[in-house]
């Protein structure tokens, strides 16, 4: 049996995800399967070559999911493809009496996403696992006071009213998931965009080289950040996208030339 994993539980944004991620990809021999981030990455993926798992990168809103990120450089993970998925959230509720609404649960993320609607109505905010599970909590405990922000699904499934639907800030929010998985090799040569970590010395000159190398050459930078290194406190490395694929034969050049000028050069995804 294939596994592909998801994160949170059934109707969370990341199940959602994995169901599109069935249709996009064509992963019909695929079983969906919840478990937590850390364990998927640490056990389910590093023992199963055919396994693979869903994961927020990335929000419109939000920005970087980076304990995500991080998690997934740490167990040294490979990219398949992503995937961009429409957040819609929901205010979720046993009834919609909001004078006896005392706070809303739901993800981190989740709640900065409608920051400008919870702050408009004065309405208190707390930090919850995900947002299916604030939904499911809400059911469980029968509470009145605690309403939770979620899915439209996710009230169905937990038999919630729907208060108010799309409660984002913008309503463009989109989330961009990875499709990730140990030692997977790339599906196909037609791709044209790349995710590379560079690790350049501690040096005035060093980035600019690396980012030279790639505007020698062409390439259209779409996203670089910094973040931490693991093995060197207060150091950092860079996460680069960029609009060139591994097969072509610049591209291969290019890595070339990144290897001369970085201490370490890093391809997590090129399609």
């Amino acid at each position: 049996m294939k596994k592909l994993y998801y994160y949170w539980i059934q109707w969370s944004y990341s199940h959602q995800a994995a169901c599109e991620a069935k249709i996009q990809f064509w992963l019909p021999d695929y079983n969906w399967i919840w478990e937590p981030l850390a364990r998927v990455l640490r056990e389910k993926l590093s023992d199963d070559s055919n396994a693979l798992a869903i994961v927020p990168i990335e929000n419109s809103t939000a920005w970087t999911v980076h304990v995500h990120q991080f998690r997934f450089l740490e167990y040294d993970m490979s990219v398949l493809w992503e995937l961009f998925l429409p957040i819609r959230h929901c205010l979720l509720a046993h009834h919609t009496d909001v004078s006896q609404l005392d706070e809303v649960i739901s993800h981190p993320q989740a709640l900065e996403q409608c920051y400008g609607y919870l702050s408009s109505h004065w309405i208190t905010a707390v930090e919850y696992t995900d947002t299916a599970s604030a939904a499911q909590e809400i059911t469980q405990t029968g509470t009145m006071k605690r309403w939770a922000i979620a899915s439209s699904l996710a009230a169905e499934l937990y038999d919630l009213k729907v208060v108010q639907n799309g409660i984002q800030d913008r309503r463009d929010n989109v989330t961009r998931f990875l499709l990730i998985g140990k030692n997977q090799k790339f599906v196909s040569k037609d791709w044209s965009k790349s995710i590379l970590l560079l690790r350049t010395s501690h040096d005035a000159w060093s980035l600019y080289a690396a980012l030279w190398v790639l505007n020698d050459a062409w390439i259209i930078l779409t996203k670089l950040e910094s973040i931490p290194r693991r093995d060197d406190p207060f150091s950092y490395e860079f996460w680069i996208e960029c609009d060139a694929g591994y097969w072509s034969i610049m591209f291969e050049k290019t890595l070339e030339k990144l290897h001369s000028c970085c201490q370490s050069v890093r391809v997590l995804w090129s399609f």
